[in-house]
Order: structure tokens, then sequence, then C-alpha cells
């Protein structure tokens, strides 16, 4: 079907135009005209801006938004005002795009606006200007901030190029209690276990989006501060700082880097867990939240067959009951502490030569299970 562009078309509309179909129907035909790219229809977007329907008002503001011409920006600054709230979340979202300093002063109003949509696409329009103001939601009280819009602020700051908006997205990233937060207090307190696990649970989705977020700016800065959530307890913060130290270029060039990164990426066939480098990250995930992590470290580690990890086993094993209550877990543990002292103390007892240096028992063959002997 072919549309005529021109502007008595869409304004008009047709004669039952009060119908749910043809509603839709006008809908897609100004968001078409929109995707087209043509500038002169910003005219009959401002005029359809002030239709009596707010659907059309609201379809009006993203194609202005589409049609990216800067001559609209106070047509939609003014929608802004208007009394739907997908029309102010649309005309927010369209000034976002427009990225014009002018509108800034309109939109900062919103980011109290009582509808959420209002206040995420304001928060993400103002922080993709350049204005610092929506990064207060970072630091609001979580009880009266919906999740979303942080994220959303911290999703925008990710496209802010600058040093405050990387700081802020390093102070995301850490998860450190703001001042604003009114349990900051009391997180300092070591009787206030409770609390920080319930402070880290509730912003565990706002540490991810920052690491995300940190990959997106570009900063090679984030490097460092990244690498080290490559040890972190959770599994999905270790993958999202290995996906954006990736997508800033780091190579992971030591063997525990390389087992730290095949670690988070969930790999546990990697060859890099086969290497000595790896017992310390390994021996790490033995205190991972998530037992099935807990069981692959384990199995990992049994292949590794060093004695250097049987005090970590060993001190696992003896907390069962306490910090372990998994039964699978607490068998494995069992059956890589029996292989590996046993692997190692046939090793030790194997005759050795009477003169020359004592050669290293990594290199040494190892006698068959049935305890037959060695030809």
């Amino acid at each position: 079907m072919e549309f005529n562009p021109g502007p008595a078309f869409v304004v008009a509309g047709s004669a039952d135009q009060g119908a749910e179909e043809d509603m839709r129907l006008r809908e897609a035909q100004i968001r078409e005209l929109g995707e087209s790219g043509d500038v002169r229809l910003v005219e009959t977007m401002r005029t359809l801006l002030c239709d009596q329907e707010w659907r059309i008002r609201r379809a009006a503001a993203e194609a202005l938004g589409s049609l990216q011409d800067r001559r609209a920006v106070p047509a939609l600054s003014a929608a802004l005002g208007d009394p739907y709230s997908g029309v102010r979340a649309a005309a927010a979202t369209a000034l976002g795009i427009l990225e014009d300093p002018r509108s800034v002063g309109f939109l900062v109003p919103l980011l109290s606006d009582v509808f959420i949509s209002v206040r995420v696409a304001t928060a993400l329009a103002v922080t993709k200007l350049g204005d610092f103001r929506g990064m207060e939601l970072l630091y609001a009280d979580p009880v009266k901030t919906e999740l979303s819009v942080r994220i959303a602020v911290v999703e925008a700051l990710g496209r802010v190029p600058g040093t405050r908006a990387f700081d802020a997205l390093c102070d995301r990233l850490r998860g450190s209690a703001s001042p604003a937060d009114p349990l900051a207090d009391l997180l300092t307190f070591p009787e206030s276990a409770r609390i920080r696990r319930e402070h880290t649970t509730r912003e565990l989705p706002i540490r991810l989006a920052a690491a995300a977020a940190l990959g997106v700016q570009g900063d090679e800065r984030a490097v460092g501060l990244l690498h080290s959530h490559l040890s972190d307890p959770g599994a999905e913060l270790r993958r999202a700082a290995a996906d954006s130290l990736r997508t800033l270029g780091w190579k992971p060039e030591s063997d525990a880097d390389q087992a730290l990164v095949a670690i988070a990426e969930m790999q546990w066939d990697a060859s890099a867990l086969a290497r000595p480098g790896a017992l310390g990250p390994l021996c790490a995930r033995l205190e991972d939240p998530v037992h099935s992590i807990r069981l692959k470290a384990i199995e990992a580690i049994e292949t590794l067959n060093s004695r250097a990890a049987l005090p970590a086993l060993r001190s696992r094993l003896r907390r069962f009951g306490v910090r372990e209550t998994n039964s699978a877990v607490r068998e494995r543990l069992v059956q890589a502490i029996r292989s590996i002292d046993r692997s190692t103390e046939q090793l030790r007892d194997l005759p050795l030569a009477s003169s020359g240096p004592e050669p290293d028992a990594r290199t040494l063959p190892i006698p068959a299970a049935t305890g037959a002997e060695e030809p």
C-alpha cells in the first residue's frame, strides 16, 4: 500500500478515525513518515502534536525524534507538559535524540514525574545531553526510586564521555552505599551482615548495568576495576566484567588471568584451567555461593592433581554443615582429596636413581590404580 506523504492526508485522517483500527493505521502512517527522514515533514508533525487524540500526539513526538531536526525542539519542549504520560515520555525521548542543550531546563522537572515511564525517558535524555542532574537518581533512596529508572541513568552514562560519567559508573560498579542512602551508616557496623547482604542483592542490577556501561564508554581506565571484578563472588558480575574487558580490547596474558576469564565465562573445559596458574582462581571458587560452580571448581582442581590444593579442599570439607550443606559437594570434595592424596603419595614412593638430581614429581609416570607393579 502506498501512502501520500503530504500533510493533508495525515492531518485529516479518515471519516471514522475514532475507530480503533483507523487509529492504529494513523499511528503507523505517522511513524512511517518519521522514519522517511524527510525534514519537510517537521511542520506537519509539529501540527500533530496538538491533535485531540493523545496517541496521535505520541506518534508525532516519536516521528520528530526520528526526523532528527532541531527545529522541533520548541514544540517537543512544550509537549513535555502534555496531560498524557505517553506523550510526555515520547517527547522526552525525542529531545534526548536531538541532543539540543536548550531542552535541558524543560526536561529536569520531569525527573520527578508521577509516572515511571516519563522518569525513565527523562533520565536517559538529560544524561545523554551531558546534564548530570539525572545522576541524582543514582544516589536517591532506592526504596523510593524505581530500579528501572536508576538502570536507565547508568546505561545513559555509558554514552557520555568524560571523567564525571566515568567516576559515577565506577562508583556504581563498586556498589558502595552513597551518603544519600538511609542505610549507609548501618552498613559500616559488623553486626549489620544481613543489611549488607540485602544491600548487595538490591544493587546487583545497577552494578551489572555499570559494568556493561564501562565497556560501552570505552575508557581504558576501567580495565583495572573490571579486572578486579573477575574475582567477584557473583557469577553474573564476573561475566559482565569479562564481557566489558573484551569490549575494551583487554587480553589475559598470565595463566591466572586466563583462568579467571574462563571461570567468568563458565568455560570449564578450557585449556586455561589445566595449567598450574589456574589453581588460585579455582580454589577461590570453592567459596562460590552457587553449588554447581563449586562442583565444577572441585573437578578442575582434581584434574590439576596438585597437593597445593589440599589445604583449601580440606578446609572446605571441615566446614561441611556450617558453610557447606550440599551433600554432592561434600562427596566430590572427599573424592578429590583422596584422588590427589593417593596419586601424589604414589609419586613420592617411586624409587629414585642413586645419583643425580631428584626428578620433578610432576614429570614422573603415575602407577596404575590397580596396584600392579611397573615393568
